[in-house]
């Protein structure tokens, strides 16, 4: 179970979130900062707990990132309620975005050996 405040319960799997005070919405950039952070802790000190929060954290983004795609461009944050888009992300969080997703979905841990990819 991951630590309460900055993480919240969704449809999806557990989402990083930026805000305590603002759980209405899931702001993407949080979440994969967040997420390979954890990957980041777990490769310096092999913390099991560290392994698994950041599989949760691949887990939810894998099932949730159509959320956050127009097709054309990123959304910064969807709603927590609608998981409908809450606002646009702006040129830079859109390629903060892109370079974010593209390193997460090259850290992948192999089931036989537990070992980061």
């Amino acid at each position: 179970m991951a630590p309460a405040g900055l993480v919240k319960s969704t449809k999806y799997g557990n989402f990083y979130l930026h805000y305590n005070f603002m759980r209405q919405h899931y702001i993407l950039n949080a979440h994969l900062i967040c997420t390979l952070g954890l990957q980041r802790a777990y490769n310096y000190t092999g913390n099991s707990r560290a392994l698994l929060l950041f599989r949760n954290g691949v887990s939810t983004f894998r099932a949730m990132h159509r959320r956050f795609d127009s097709g054309r461009w990123t959304y910064y944050a969807v709603d927590g309620d609608s998981y409908r888009p809450a606002w646009s992300a702006s040129v830079s969080y859109h390629r903060l975005h892109v370079q974010l997703a593209n390193s997460l979905w090259g850290r992948q841990v192999t089931a036989t050996t537990g070992i980061l990819q």
